[in-house]
This record gives C-alpha cells, structure tokens and sequence, in this order.
C-alpha cells in the first residue's frame, strides 16, 4: 500500500462533543529507532454514550514534520464503520492510501498505518501498531 502526503494539510478541529463520548479502542503506531521506541500516530474511535451506531475517528499525527490531526465520523449499517471513519479522518489530514481502508476492517487499518510509518520514516525501521 502506498501513502500520499500532502504538503501541508487543512486545520481540523475537533468538535467539544468529543469529549462526551466514550473511548471504544486507540491504537499508537510506533517506530523503533536510536534505540527507543517514537510515537507516529495516535488512533482513536469513540461512539456516543447512548449506544448509537456512529462511529467517530480522531488520528494525530505526530511523527510528521508537521504535527496534524484529523477528524471524521461514520454512520450507517453494514459496514465497518471504524475503517471508515478512519480513512476520512486522514483525508481531512491530507493523508490519502492507494488502496481503500474505508468499511474494509481493522486488518486495512493496520496496513494503512504500517504503511503511513514506512512513509513517514522509512524502510528498514521496526514498526509496530499497539492496540489499548
């Protein structure tokens, strides 16, 4: 899979209702170098507090030259929502992905990121996505 950066990316804000809502799954890509481990990007879903089926995505890019953030929420029934929510979050980064992520599972997820860490430092450096 390969990842396109866009130069600079938008400003993303995300709404103060993201704090009302309860914390389903994050997940940190890390890359292991000079011996230690840096955080590249931060994952997290959230759904609202009464159960709905929204699904809400916030990814934080820190591993880039540039700190970036995106935001998205996905809705609906027969899909997976998470990836979905995901790939709209980094394309309101400015991170775009050859191959759809979107409604696929937590497996393109994962290929995403790795994908996005080779990117973002290159290959040959360990990577590793830690699901909390």
């Amino acid at each position: 899979m390969q990842v396109s950066l866009s130069p600079s990316a938008p400003s993303v804000n995300i709404p103060e209702s993201w704090d009302r809502r309860e914390l389903v799954d994050s997940w940190t890509l890390l890359a292991f170098r000079d011996g230690k481990f840096a955080e590249l990007v931060t994952v997290r879903w959230k759904m609202a507090r009464s159960g709905s089926g929204t699904q809400y995505c916030a990814v934080f890019f820190s591993g880039l030259p540039e700190y970036r953030v995106g935001y998205a929420k996905a809705g609906g029934y027969g899909y997976h929502k998470a990836s979905a929510a995901f790939e709209s979050a980094c394309l309101s980064a400015g991170v775009t992905f050859d191959k759809g992520v979107g409604g696929v599972g937590d497996s393109a997820v994962r290929e995403a990121l790795l994908a996005l860490g080779r990117a973002i430092v290159g290959e040959g450096v360990p990577l590793t996505v830690v699901e909390a």
